[in-house]
């Protein structure tokens, strides 16, 4: 079982936390990393902390196309028109499996 020895040291079984317990912040901190670790060890997590994933999130997932803007000129009035490439739009779509289920191919 993961943990629990580790779990019983941080949690007591009314809920209140060691330190509040008289255990020094120190020590706990301790034992909330060791099992912190001892979780992402056991799910198999290509990262360890939040900085990682947004790391992992920034530089691995493709994202969706960006905006572009055009300043067009109608009548003496500058007007910002903001748009995304629609092919670009498209090959996101088609290429995210989480839309799968949502993509008719045929006449409903």
């Amino acid at each position: 079982m993961l943990g629990k020895n580790v779990w019983s040291n941080i949690i007591s079984s009314d809920g209140t936390a060691c330190h509040s317990r008289g255990m020094d912040f120190a020590t706990f901190d301790l034992h909330f990393t060791y099992l912190r670790t001892k979780i992402v060890d056991k799910l198999g997590l290509s990262y360890c902390s939040t900085q990682e994933l947004n790391g992992l999130i920034d530089t691995e997932l493709p994202g969706r196309p960006h905006f572009q803007c055009e300043i067009l000129d109608v009548r003496g009035e500058e007007l910002e028109f903001h748009y995304r490439d629609v092919l670009e739009c498209i090959q996101s779509l088609y290429g995210d499996p989480s839309w799968a289920q949502e993509m008719v191919f045929a006449p409903e």
